[in-house]
């Protein structure tokens, strides 16, 4: 199996359940619970990972407080299969930390103090981790501020010169720059997975192809855009262009995390040497259970329980 690193974000979550609306200023709603989880895009992908027994290691800052503290703690539910040598704790910045307002139809609005992850940087990343991999996928770009100013682009075309798959998730960038911030990664990339709506907001267009040729024009070797409930849209080399319908859940819980289970399932495939289309089914039945629960990670299943949900599509894209 092939080996991955994952750099990326990693936050504390408090998730307030069961919102009906935000309130005005001075206005109080009422929640139907709460619960504190690991978040992130580098969090919900690498748990995401060790749920279906997949290992992988983890690159991220947090803080050397409370917040940290949990964070470790859950992670170290997953010690057998997340490696955190590479899991700076920060004495100067707190944990990024979000609170995830869930509404009663399963959406969500953020809120959030990014902390930590703002500071996190190419020497965060254990020259050994570097070694080790195969596969290194940057979780939640646009708001690795430090990271992408200094030493990403250059990381990026090392470990394609050596042979190693590089691939980019995004996240929204909060501070509104956008395309700036990755523009000198993005050459330097096997596979660019934004979502549809994000990939729209660094392109400046709204046609998924011409989305599509503006990254691959950049020099991103594929693109893959996340289209939420249409499922994704495959843009690979030397293939038609195509989608891959999502597997729709009719028991929406919570829609946190979706897009990173959808990676976490893509890697997954890579690393176990399947093609795209493959990789890409197995992202949707990691989305399709991840809506289902409440949490990021929690509806995500062990690789044997996904089997059937991916085989289902295959079958389907054959018929």
């Amino acid at each position: 199996m092939k080996k991955i690193l994952c750099a990326g974000i990693i936050t504390c979550d408090t998730m307030l359940r069961g919102i009906s609306h935000m309130p005005a200023p001075g206005d109080a709603v009422g929640l139907t619970g709460v619960e504190v989880h690991v978040g992130g895009c580098g969090g919900n992908f690498a748990i995401d990972l060790a749920r279906l027994g997949i290992p992988v290691m983890l690159s991220a800052r947090i803080g050397k407080d409370r917040y940290g503290d949990m964070v470790m703690e859950i992670l170290g539910e997953y010690k057998d299969l997340i490696d955190m040598r590479s899991l700076v704790r920060d004495s100067e910045q707190g944990t990024t930390f979000s609170a995830v307002c869930i509404f009663e139809n399963g959406e969500r609005s953020i809120l959030c103090n990014m902390g930590s992850t703002l500071r996190f940087s190419r020497e965060d990343i254990m020259e050994e981790c570097i070694r080790d991999c195969d596969i290194f996928f940057v979780a939640g770009s646009l708001l690795l501020n430090e990271f992408e100013k200094n030493g990403e682009a250059e990381l990026l075309k090392r470990l394609q010169s050596e042979g190693k798959f590089t691939a980019m998730d995004t996240c929204y960038d909060v501070e509104e720059v956008w395309l700036p911030k990755i523009k000198d990664a993005i050459p330097h990339l096997d596979l660019f997975m934004p979502s549809y709506n994000e990939a729209a907001r660094l392109s400046g267009l709204e046609n998924v192809d011409e989305i599509a040729d503006f990254f691959l024009q950049m020099g991103a070797g594929n693109v893959i855009l996340k289209m939420g409930s249409k499922g994704v849209y495959m843009c690979c080399k030397g293939k038609p262009r195509h989608y891959i319908p999502a597997i729709l859940n009719e028991n929406v819980v919570d829609t946190t995390g979706a897009g990173d289970s959808f990676c976490a399932g893509f890697m997954a495939g890579l690393a176990l040497g399947w093609d795209f289309d493959r990789c890409a089914m197995l992202g949707n039945a990691m989305g399709y259970c991840c809506v289902g629960s409440m949490g990021p990670q929690a509806g995500i299943r062990p690789l044997n329980e996904m089997l059937p949900l991916v085989e289902q599509q295959e079958k389907a894209a054959v018929g």
